[in-house]
């Protein structure tokens, strides 16, 4: 039933060899395909699209927090986001535009804060340092992300630090 003038499809091919036509050998290698159209365009058509202004879902954006993930996890000492031995990352990734990320120990005691107000990326790096700028030690940790007027989720990481081995004595 969906065949013809009336079928759902905009456009669809059909490759085939006309009667009496040679295939061009660029085609054969992929570089070159021609298309003849029925109604060609002229200089005179104007195509004009005015895209709908884009509209916030509030509804939508808070599905969107249970995709909100900490990589890798668990972090077994070094990932593939560190450049160097001494460096250590953890990244939160599909984070909303604007957003707070609070790291908690098992005890509950926070361990660091971390903000978010780009619009550029969804994507908040943990260099693994606490309020402090002292490293974390290995354990388990709660994460609570909080957006504005979207809402919360909590998440679990594990980070398990390598032993630290230094260059020079």
């Amino acid at each position: 039933d969906n065949w013809g003038p009336e079928q759902d499809v905009l456009y669809a091919m059909w490759g085939r060899l006309r009667t009496g036509n040679v295939w061009d050998e660029n085609v054969l290698d992929g570089s070159m395909l021609k298309f003849v159209w029925a109604n060609p365009a002229s200089d005179n058509d104007y195509f004009e699209f005015t895209p709908a202004d884009p509209a916030f879902d509030n509804s939508q954006a808070e599905s969107q927090l249970s995709s909100i993930r900490a990589v890798p996890n668990p972090y077994f000492g070094k990932s593939a986001y560190e450049l160097n031995q001494f460096e250590h990352i953890v990244k939160f990734t599909n984070l909303p535009t604007k957003c707070t990320v609070r790291i908690f120990n098992l005890a509950g005691d926070m361990v660091r804060t971390l903000e978010k107000d780009d619009e550029t990326t969804s994507i908040l790096e943990w260099d693994l340092f606490n309020q402090s700028d002292i490293p974390v030690a290995s354990g388990f940790y709660i994460y609570h992300v909080e957006a504005p007027n979207i809402g919360s989720i909590y998440g679990k990481m594990a980070i398990f630090l390598e032993k630290e081995r230094l260059n020079t004595f």
